[in-house]
C-alpha cells in the first residue's frame, strides 16, 4: 500500500502497516454476509464525527449499499437546550462532512440532551454536579450516561425498523485499553473494526474516502469540553499501538510478557499501556455468573 503525503504526516511505522485495500474489501464481504444471514438488510449506526465511525459508515455502504445505511449522529446540547456543556459543534460538522459523501444514506440527527438531563436529575447527578463541577466521579458518570444513552437512542431506532442491525465502530486499540462504555459505546449486534488497531483504522479510513478532516483530527469521545483520548491515556495512540502489536500480535492472541520488549517505546509508556490492559481486562471478561449450587 503506499500512503499519500496527506496520510504520512500520522508517521505510521512500517510494522504497523497495513494492505487497507484488501481489508476493506473482505471486511465488506463479511459484514454483508453476516448482515443477510441474520435475516436484516440495514444497519443502522452512530456518526459521531471521529475517524472510526466514518471508517466503519464507509465499509458498510460498501457492503450494503449507501441506501441501507442509516446513520445517526447524537450530540449532547447542540441542537436543543441542555443542563451541561454542549458538544463540540466541530463533532457534528464533522459527521455532516462522512454523511456528504454517502448521499444515499439516511443521516439522522437526535439530540439526547433531554434524556440524559432527565436520568441525570432522576439519579441525583445532577444535584452532585451543582455541588462541585469539578467531581471526577460525577464527571464521569456524565459521559458514561451520554454513551449510555446513545445506545439506547440506536437500539430503539433499530426495533422501530425492524429490519436493521446496530454496526458498532470500536477498534482493538480502544477494546485492549478498555476504553469504552460498558452498554455504551461497546454496545453492538456486530462490528468490523474490532481486529485493528487505531493506527491501522486511520488507514482504513485513508482507503475508504473518509475526509481528510476527519482522518486527521485529534481523536475524541467528545464526552467533556477539551476531552481528547491521548491525553486523557497518557500516552499516544501511535505507542499505545507499538506495545499493543508487540504483545497482542492479533486480535484474541497474546505474547507472554517476558519474551521480549517494543523497540524504541519508552519503558514508561510500555509500562503505562500494559497497566491499563490489566486494569480494564474486567471489562474485556464475559459477565460473572453465579453457577448455582448443583454445579459445585
Amino acid at each position: 500500500m503506499i500512503l499519500t503525503s496527506e496520510y504520512t504526516a500520522r508517521v505510521i511505522p512500517a510494522g504497523l502497516r497495513i494492505d487497507a485495500e484488501a481489508e476493506l474489501a473482505e471486511m465488506a464481504e463479511w459484514l454483508a454476509a453476516t448482515v443477510r444471514g441474520a435475516g436484516k438488510r440495514r444497519v443502522v449506526m452512530g456518526l459521531s464525527g471521529g475517524v472510526d465511525s466514518a471508517t466503519a459508515a464507509m465499509v458498510a455502504a460498501r457492503a450494503l449499499g449507501p441506501e441501507n445505511v442509516v446513520l445517526l449522529s447524537m450530540p449532547y446540547g447542540s441542537v436543543r437546550p441542555a443542563r451541561h456543556a454542549a458538544s463540540a459543534p466541530a463533532s457534528l460538522d464533522d459527521a455532516r462532512a462522512t454523511a456528504e459523501r454517502l448521499p444515499a444514506a439516511e443521516w439522522r440527527t437526535i439530540d439526547i440532551a433531554a434524556a440524559v438531563d432527565a436520568a441525570a436529575q432522576a439519579t441525583g447527578l445532577h444535584d452532585t454536579l451543582a455541588a462541585n463541577p469539578g467531581d471526577a466521579r460525577a464527571v464521569l458518570a456524565l459521559g458514561n450516561l451520554k454513551a449510555r444513552q446513545r445506545a439506547v437512542t440506536l437500539y430503539t431506532l433499530a426495533n422501530l425498523m425492524g429490519d436493521a442491525l446496530v454496526l458498532g465502530t470500536e477498534n482493538r486499540t480502544e477494546n485492549l485499553l478498555g476504553y469504552f462504555t460498558v452498554h455504551g459505546d461497546a454496545a453492538s449486534d456486530l462490528e468490523v473494526l474490532s481486529p485493528f488497531l487505531k493506527t491501522e483504522v486511520w488507514q482504513l479510513a485513508a482507503a475508504s474516502g473518509v475526509p481528510p478532516e476527519v482522518v486527521h483530527k485529534a481523536p475524541s469521545a467528545d464526552l467533556w469540553p477539551g476531552q481528547t483520548d491521548e491525553s486523557e491515556l497518557g500516552f499516544t495512540y501511535a505507542e499505545a499501538d507499538g506495545v499493543l502489536a508487540h504483545y497482542y500480535p492479533a486480535f484474541g492472541q497474546a505474547r507472554p510478557r517476558g519474551d521480549s520488549v517494543p523497540e524504541g517505546i519508552p519503558d514508561a509508556v510500555v509500562s503505562a499501556v500494559l497497566a491499563r490492559v490489566d486494569a480494564t481486562a474486567w471489562k474485556r471478561a464475559p459477565k460473572p455468573v453465579y453457577p448455582g449450587r448443583s454445579v459445585r
